[in-house]
């Protein structure tokens, strides 16, 4: 097993955390997070690769058999060759991350575990080092990085100013009732601010909406 595990400066980690770009780049990464249950995680990562979590038609039923299947199929598909868990230390079981190497393995691509470098690492250290995975820093995660495809660079279209010019190209994927707060964690504070404006905008002109009047 070859997982990777770097301690970098929080700010990469945040960095990563925003950056949420598609799994067309050869490149997946998602924000881990705290769940008693280790379905979250992998369907935190289907999530990531647009896949639908309500479609059964896998296996008879669903479980980690069929999650990590379908995780399989969709680094294989979409040609990823790096799979990113930004904050890794929020799973509270290390060992989760055991079957979906496997997995992300089994694809043909590398996952990498990233942590801030000054939270304590004990216990995701010591599950590295019971698989004998590869441990390393804010350079070696620099260098496995390019491996991935970048962003295609594009001419803005050039039109007349307005409000919205410097609003931001990449918003959090976050269910409807999560998706302020996942915007105020993730964003920068000018960037928060704008979406919230416009949020709270459409939210008002939806409440005074004629049509939702006659039929609410």
């Amino acid at each position: 097993m070859s997982a990777r595990l770097f301690l970098v400066p929080n700010e990469v980690t945040s960095a990563l955390a925003r950056d949420r770009r598609g799994p067309d780049d050869g490149l997946l990464i998602i924000t881990a997070r705290p769940h008693r249950n280790q379905y979250a995680l992998h369907m935190d990562l289907l999530a990531g690769l647009g896949a639908r979590d309500d479609v059964f038609c896998a296996s008879k039923k669903p479980g980690p058999e069929r999650e990590l299947m379908l995780l399989q199929s969709w680094i294989v598909a979409h040609r990823i060759r790096l799979v990113v868990v930004a904050h890794a230390d929020m799973i509270p079981m290390p060992q989760w991350f055991g079957p979906v190497t496997d997995a992300v393995e089994a694809a043909g691509a590398v996952l990498a575990l990233v942590c801030d470098d000054d939270i304590d690492p004990a216990r995701i250290a010591a599950w590295l080092d019971s698989v004998e995975g590869i441990s390393g820093d804010v350079n070696d995660l620099q260098a496995l990085l390019p491996a991935s495809a970048p962003h295609p660079v594009t001419e803005p279209d050039v039109g007349p100013p307005n409000d919205t010019d410097d609003f931001p190209v990449l918003l959090p994927q976050a269910a409807f009732y999560l998706f302020r707060a996942r915007c105020r964690d993730l964003l920068p504070v000018n960037e928060f601010e704008q979406v919230d404006a416009l949020y709270r905008e459409a939210f008002t002109l939806f409440l005074t909406c004629p049509t939702r009047q006659r039929t609410g």
